[in-house]
C-alpha cells in the first residue's frame, strides 16, 4: 500500500523556524547568569533549537524556489 506525503506550504517551514530561533535565542540568554543548574540546562537547550531553526529556514528557502 502505497502512502502518500503531504506536503506543507513553505510559510509552515518559515513560521515554526522563526519560532524555533526566538524560543533558541530567548533559552541562550539564561546561560549569561544562571541562577540553577535547571536554568543551565534550559541555556544549552537553546543551541538545538537554534540549529533546528537553521535547518527549517534552509528548508523553506528551498522550496520557496520551487513554488
Amino acid at each position: 500500500m502505497n502512502t502518500r506525503k503531504e506536503e506543507k506550504p513553505p510559510a509552515f517551514y518559515l513560521f515554526i523556524g522563526i519560532a524555533f530561533l526566538l524560543l533558541g535565542i530567548g533559552n541562550l540568554t539564561l546561560l549569561l547568569k544562571p541562577g540553577s543548574f535547571f536554568e543551565l540546562i534550559l541555556g544549552l537547550s537553546g543551541i538545538p533549537a537554534i540549529i533546528g531553526a537553521v535547518i527549517l529556514l534552509k528548508e523553506y528557502l528551498q522550496l520557496d524556489k520551487q513554488y
